[in-house]
């Protein structure tokens, strides 16, 4: 037989269509017959069934890079591939995971397409909940209170952004988007620096909620980290000055090779793809 795509194709999963395509001819043939009746042609305990991210190296999924890095038996678990694996944001194939074409996404085992990064994050940290050295909860009602307060701010009022129409922006943006109002842009910067001092109000310390790592830090770190990487460049500057807990956390964060490992990855990204569009917001500001 000849091998259809995976658009094509009747799997729902990469990972599994994958798995098929490598499969000795008749074999292939008859997880794809399988797959056609909506049975599962390939064992889901099998080394081939990992969980896909797809993902670029930016700030928002960068809480699933560090995840992975604080938990380096997930690599067993899951394979990072980029939307080009699939054709591009815009094409069908990335479509069918990820229906606002944005990223992160993800394929579980099980074929099933998950979008947005908390979502993702979160299921990795059930699925694979006992193979997980920083499991991110915290041991405490307030300690996870504080984490999910942190973590609210930071995608609400700082990364988040909510219509995927063209020309709606995040806060976060006014570092990199060239095409926002100069009256948006201003107020923007306002309301960022309001949530930078939220967040240096509640920072416990050493770590954002005390003595162990939490999803606030996980979510926190890899957006603070890349707008202080560019802080002289940019029109924020640099978000620790004059804010202590929040200059004495991100230390201690950079300290710990996992989390200054992936600060560095999104780091070379940023200076590849946006760093000259950075310095003009600033010098035109």
């Amino acid at each position: 037989m000849s091998t259809p795509s995976f658009i094509e194709s009747p799997f729902t999963s990469k990972t599994l269509y994958e798995a098929a395509v490598a499969l000795p001819p008749a074999a292939r043939e008859a997880a794809f017959n399988e797959a056609a009746k909506g049975g599962c042609p390939v064992s889901k305990s099998s080394n081939a069934a990992k969980a896909i991210v797809v993902t670029i190296p930016t700030n928002s999924p960068g809480k699933i890079m560090l995840f992975a890095a604080l938990n380096p038996k997930l690599n067993d678990y899951i394979d990072f591939k980029s939307p080009a694996d699939y054709g591009g944001f815009g094409s069908e194939e990335y479509l069918k995971i990820s229906p606002q074409g944005l990223f992160p996404a993800a394929v579980t085992p099980d074929g099933m397409h998950l979008f947005e990064s908390d979502v993702i994050l979160e299921y990795l940290a059930d699925k694979y909940s006992d193979k997980l050295e920083v499991s991110g909860l915290g041991e405490t009602p307030e300690v996870r209170a504080r984490s999910k307060q942190l973590v609210a701010i930071h995608n609400m009022y700082i990364s988040g952004v909510n219509c995927t129409q063209p020309d709606f922006f995040s806060n976060q943006a006014i570092i990199y988007k060239p095409g926002m109002p100069t009256d948006e842009r201003a107020a923007r910067l306002k309301d960022l620096n309001k949530q930078f001092d939220l967040i240096d109000g509640l920072i416990v310390g050493p770590f954002a909620t005390g003595s162990a790592i939490t999803f606030a830090d996980i979510s926190l770190y890899p957006t603070i980290a890349m707008i202080e990487d560019v802080a002289s460049k940019s029109i924020v500057g640099s978000v620790i000055a004059g804010r202590p807990q929040l200059k004495a956390w991100l230390a201690h964060c950079n300290e710990q090779p996992a989390f200054r490992g992936v600060a560095d990855t999104i780091k070379g990204f940023i200076a590849g793809m946006f760093l000259n569009t950075i310095e003009k917001i600033k010098t035109a500001a």
